[in-house]
C-alpha cells in the first residue's frame, strides 16, 4: 500500500479521528465574555507561556513526561505526524510511505530539510535515531520493540524491517523524534538534552534552569519561519502565581488554570478562558509483579472501592468524565463488554476476603504533581476512599527526576500517570507499558496476543474490533486503578491570537505557536 502527501484525502477514515469525533469528545470549547477589548489581529512577536513545570530533558530519547513532549514538539520533528483538533495525517519529514509487505517499511524523506546548525538532515539521522531509541535507556524503545534492522537506501530513503507486522506504525511513531546524528554522538545523551539540535519549527536560544527557555522561529524550517518569532516557557508549580502572571501580562498563555479560579479567567476581559472536556486521562499502574498486587482481585477490589463520581462531580466540579477503564465509551476501541467499574464497597471488601486481605495491607504510592488537576487533593481522596475498605495508601510524591526512572525500572507499588485523546488505542498501551514486551510492572499473555493480532491487522475497522477485545482483558484484569479523565484549562490573553492545536496524535499535547494553514 502506499501511502502519498498528495493523496492523503484517501487515507481520511483509516489514517485518522474525525473532526466530529475529537470535537465531541474532546470537547474543546473556547469561554469568555464578550468585551469591548478583542484578541488583536497580529500575532505578537514574543510570547510567554507558563506550563505546570519545566522539562527535565530537551533530548527526546530521554524524557517522556508532558513538561518536556509540549517543548520537545517545537524543536523536533516526527517522520509522519497527526496534527489539529481531528488529529489527521501529516507527513513531516517524510513525504512519503509504503510497507511492501506486512514487515517492511519504506519512507521517503523530504528534499532540502535542514538542522538548527545548517547542516542537511539525511536518512543517517533516522537510522541513528531508530536504532539509538531502540536501546533500553531510551524512553521510547517502547515504540521501537518490533524494530529489526534500519537500512538506508539513499541520503533520502531509509527502510525498515520489523520481527512482526506492525499495522499502527505512523501513529506510534508519532512520538518519535528524530535527532542529529553528529550532535548527539559528539555530546552524549545528557548534553543533547541541555543543547539540542533539531529540524522543528523553533531552535533553543537559551535555557537556565528552574527559570526560562528561550526558543526562536527557525527561519530556515522547511515550511518557512513559524509565528511569533519567540516563546518564552517557563515552568510554575503554583498555580495562583500562574495565574497572576497571566492578569499581569507578564505571560500569554498558561496551562493548567485552577478550577477554582476558571471563573476569574472569564470574568477577566482581557482573558479567554479555553477548556478541552475530559481530554487527559490520569492513570494509577499497580506493580502486579509485586505482592499483593499480583492478585487480580486486590486490584479489582482497589476499582471497586472509589467514588469516580466524588471526585468528578466534587473535586473537579464536574471539568472531568469518570472512567472505570483504560478508554472513553466516545472511543471507538471500547468494548461494551468489559466490567464497569462503580462504588461497591461490599464487593471490594469480599474480594480482599477472597484474597486473604480482609484485614486490608498498606502500600507506598508513587507520585508527581504535574500529572493531575488538583492533583493532592484527588490522590488524597482517592487514598481516603480505599482507606474504608482497610487499604492505606503511603504517598510519596517526588521530583519528576525521580519518578521517570523509579517507573521505568517497576520501582514502585503504585505509581501515576496519564495519557491524552489518541488516534489509535496501540498508542496508549504501548505508552503506558501494559505490554510484557516494554513493561517491568505489567504482563498479561492474552492482553499481548490480543495486541499482536491487532498489529497484524492493517484494516482500521477490524483493528479497532481486536482492541476492544484487549480494552476488555485490561478491565477485566484490572491492568490499573481507573478513576476519571481530566479536562484541561487555558488561560490566554486576547493580545494572543491562540488556539488548541494538537500534534503527535495525542489531543493533549498542543503547539505554543499559531500553525500554518
Amino acid at each position: 500500500m502506499s501511502h502519498i502527501a498528495d493523496d492523503r484525502a484517501r487515507h481520511d477514515d483509516r489514517l485518522r479521528l474525525s473532526r466530529r469525533h475529537f470535537l465531541g469528545a474532546a470537547g474543546a470549547v473556547l469561554l469568555a465574555r464578550p468585551a469591548s477589548g478583542q484578541a488583536q489581529g497580529g500575532i505578537p512577536d514574543q510570547v510567554t507561556v507558563i506550563q505546570v513545570d519545566e522539562a527535565t530533558s530537551l533530548n527526546p530519547l530521554a524524557e517522556f513526561a508532558n513538561p518536556g513532549l509540549m517543548v520537545h514538539g517545537h524543536l523536533y520533528e516526527p517522520l509522519v505526524d497527526f496534527t489539529g483538533p481531528d488529529l489527521r495525517v501529516t507527513p513531516k519529514l517524510a513525504l512519503s510511505w509504503d510497507n511492501p509487505k506486512p514487515t517492511l517499511w519504506r519512507f521517503k524523506l523530504r528534499p532540502n530539510v535542514v538542522w538548527h546548525d545548517g547542516t542537511p538532515f539525511t536518512a543517517d539521522d533516522v537510522r541513528f535515531t531508530l536504532e539509538e531509541g531502540k536501546k533500553p535507556t531510551s524512553v521510547k524503545s517502547r515504540f521501537l520493540a518490533r524494530v529489526q534492522k534500519v537500512e538506508v537506501l539513499d541520503p533520502l530513503t531509509v527502510q525498515v524491517e520489523m520481527d512482526e507486522p506492525y499495522a499502527p506504525i505512523l501513529a506510534s511513531w508519532a512520538y518519535l523524534y528524530i535527532v542529529q546524528k553528529k550532535a548527539y554522538e559528539a555530546l552524549g545523551a545528557a548534553e543533547y538534552g541541555r543543547k539540542p539540535v533539531g529540524t522543528g519549527p523553533y531552535r533553543l536560544v537559551t535555557w537556565q534552569r528552574q527559570q526560562q527557555l528561550v526558543l526562536e522561529a527557525f527561519d530556515r524550517h522547511w515550511r518557512g519561519a513559524h509565528a511569533p518569532k519567540r516563546i518564552i516557557v517557563r515552568g510554575v508549580r503554583e498555580p495562583g502565581t500562574r495565574l497572576a502572571e497571566l492578569q499581569t501580562g507578564r505571560a500569554d498563555l498558561i496551562l493548567g488554570v485552577p478550577i477554582e479560579l476558571a471563573q476569574t479567567v472569564q470574568a477577566d476581559p482581557a482573558l479567554n478562558l479555553v477548556v478541552l472536556q475530559g481530554i487527559r486521562t490520569p492513570y494509577f499502574p499497580f506493580n502486579n509483579k509485586r505482592p499483593p498486587f499480583e492478585d487480580r482481585r486486590i486490584r479489582q477490589a482497589m476499582n471497586y472501592a472509589l467514588d469516580r463520581e466524588a471526585l468528578v462531580q466534587g473535586i473537579l466540579q464536574g471539568y472531568g468524565e469518570v472512567r472505570g477503564g483504560p478508554f472513553s465509551r466516545s472511543d471507538p476501541w471500547f468494548s461494551p463488554e468489559g466490567p464497569e467499574y462503580k462504588l461497591d464497597l461490599d464487593r471490594a471488601r469480599a474480594l480482599l476476603k477472597e484474597a486473604g486481605k480482609d484485614g486490608g495491607f498498606s502500600f507506598t504510592w508513587l507520585l508527581r504533581r504535574d500529572v493531575l488537576v488538583k492533583d493532592e487533593e484527588i490522590m488524597q481522596a482517592i487514598a481516603n476512599q480505599l482507606g474504608k475498605v482497610g487499604i492505606k495508601a503511603n504517598l510519596q510524591f517526588v521530583e519528576n527526576s525521580t519518578w521517570t526512572p523509579k517507573n521505568l525500572s517497576g520501582d514502585f507499588d503504585m505509581s501515576v500517570s496519564g495519557y491524552g485523546k489518541s488516534v489509535e488505542a496501540d498508542t496508549v498501551i504501548t505508552g503506558v507499558r501494559w505490554l510484557s514486551e516494554n513493561s517491568k510492572f505489567y504482563g498479561n499473555p492474552q492482553l499481548d496476543a490480543a495486541v499482536n493480532r491487532a498489529r497484524a491487522t492493517f484494516d482500521r475497522t477490524e483493528r479497532i474490533k481486536v482492541y476492544r477485545t484487549a480494552d476488555r482483558i485490561l478491565r477485566e484484569d484490572a491492568a490499573g486503578l481507573f478513576s476519571h479523565a481530566q479536562s484541561e484549562l487555558f488561560g490566554v490573553s486576547k493580545k494572543f491570537p491562540w488556539r488548541p492545536w494538537a500534534f503527535a496524535g495525542n489531543g493533549a499535547l498542543l503547539t505554543y505557536y499559531i500553525p500554518k494553514s
